[in-house]
C-alpha cells in the first residue's frame, strides 16, 4: 500500500515516467548533457606546411552556458622517411578556430614508417550556447620528399563532443 508522505520505494521506474523529466538540471553535475559523433574515412595524402582540415567536422550548440565540453579525437595517420628525413604529421582539434589541449606530432624514422590510431582529447568551457565548429585539423610539417597520410589503408577517424553538466 500507500504510506503516509509518498510512494514507497522501488515503485517508481522508468516507465512511469514521463518523457524528458528528468531535465538537465535535475541531472546534476558531472552529468552527460548531449553527444555528437563524426567520422571519416577519407584518404588524403598531403606535403603542406599548413593544417588543412579533414572531414571531421561537427558544428554543435551546448545546452548550457555553464556546461564543460569534453572532446575527444581518433584519428589514422601515416608518416614515412626518406632516407635523408624523417616522416612528420602534426595534427589538432579546433573549437571555433582556438586549438584546444595540444598539437600532436609523429616522426617516424629516416628510411621507415609509422602509422597508426592517435588520440587527442581536450575540454573546453561552453560559454554560451550559441553554435560553434569543433574540427580537426593535419599537416606535414616539413615537406623534404617524406610522406603524409591520413586514412590510408582504409583508416577510419573518430570525433566526439560530449557536453559535460557543470
Amino acid at each position: 500500500g500507500i504510506s503516509v508522505g509518498g510512494l514507497p520505494d522501488g515503485i517508481v521506474d522508468t516507465d512511469m515516467l514521463a518523457a524528458e523529466a528528468a531535465t538537465d538540471a535535475k541531472r546534476g553535475p558531472g552529468s552527460i548533457l548531449q553527444m555528437a559523433f563524426d567520422s571519416d574515412s577519407t584518404q588524403v595524402s598531403f606535403a603542406n606546411t599548413n593544417y588543412t582540415d579533414t572531414g571531421l567536422s561537427i558544428t554543435f550548440t551546448p545546452k548550457r552556458a555553464d556546461s564543460t565540453l569534453y572532446i575527444t579525437a581518433t584519428y589514422n595517420m601515416y608518416s614515412a622517411g626518406n632516407g635523408s628525413y624523417h616522416g612528420d604529421m602534426k595534427a589538432k582539434i579546433l573549437h571555433d578556430g582556438s586549438t584546444v589541449g595540444e598539437e600532436q606530432e609523429h616522426y617516424s624514422p629516416l628510411n621507415d614508417r609509422w602509422s597508426g590510431f592517435q588520440p587527442m582529447t581536450g575540454t573546453v568551457s561552453a560559454g554560451s550556447t550559441s553554435s560553434r565548429v569543433i574540427k580537426v585539423q593535419v599537416k606535414d610539417p616539413d615537406t623534404n620528399g617524406n610522406a603524409a597520410h591520413y586514412n590510408l589503408y582504409t583508416g577510419n577517424s573518430t570525433l566526439t563532443v560530449m557536453e559535460i553538466g557543470a
